[in-house]
């Protein structure tokens, strides 16, 4: 009877080990998972860094049509590239919410309370509930920080497009009055050019009327 107990016993605490490491397995593989999205968030804010830079870069705005037409080619193609890194962007934007969204709020001391609790956690064993505190708070800052980079760089993108082709309006028809004006004045020229000296007084009116 007592072996039989025994035998039970063991048996129990075999499944219950062999579904603690299933579900600690498991864990690992989540948090694997969620660790490289936070990698990918902070990738992705780099390279908007990177990009708010290259569009600073583009200006300021030319002093003629044609340096004005280059910066546009330039512009289009710049954009070209934040609307392919879109979908990446707002997918992994997505996800991050997605995991905040599915996580016990945070208090906003959080940041704070994870400098407190690396402290405390150097010194021993950090259980899964802390860590998976820490990835939430780290990775809905990185949401936030990617978010806001990413909102701005495309606001300014469309306020540099924007100032690009009114420049470019205002330049062509300045350019085009110039042209009107510069063909006026090389009409008088060729008026004055064909004149004559006046041998009596009375020509003097027809040869200003002339102009």
């Amino acid at each position: 009877m007592l072996q039989r107990r025994l035998d039970e016993m063991n048996q129990r605490w075999h499944h219950l080990k062999a579904k603690s490491m299933a579900i600690r397995n498991r864990l690992e593989s989540n948090a694997e998972h969620w660790n490289a999205l936070l990698l990918s968030l902070r990738e992705l804010f780099e390279w908007v860094i990177r990009k708010d830079t290259e569009l600073t870069g583009l200006g300021p705005i030319g002093g003629d049509v044609a340096s004005l037409q280059k910066q546009l080619d330039d512009h289009r193609a710049f954009r070209r590239q934040l609307e392919d890194k879109r979908p990446v962007v707002e997918s992994n934007l997505l996800s991050g919410r997605q995991y905040i969204a599915n996580e016990p709020p945070l208090s906003d001391t959080s940041d704070t309370e994870a400098g407190r609790d690396v402290d405390g956690d150097s010194r021993g064993y950090r259980s899964a509930e802390e860590q998976a505190r820490e990835l939430t708070r780290c990775i809905r800052r990185e949401v936030n920080k990617l978010s806001e980079k990413w909102n701005a760089l495309i606001d300014r993108s469309d306020q540099w497009q924007r100032k690009l082709d009114d420049s470019l309006a205002k330049m062509r028809m300045f350019q085009k009055n110039m042209d009107e004006a510069s063909g006026r004045l090389g009409a008088v020229e060729s008026t004055k050019n064909s004149w004559t000296n006046p041998t009596d007084v009375s020509q003097v009116p027809e040869m200003l009327e002339d102009l």
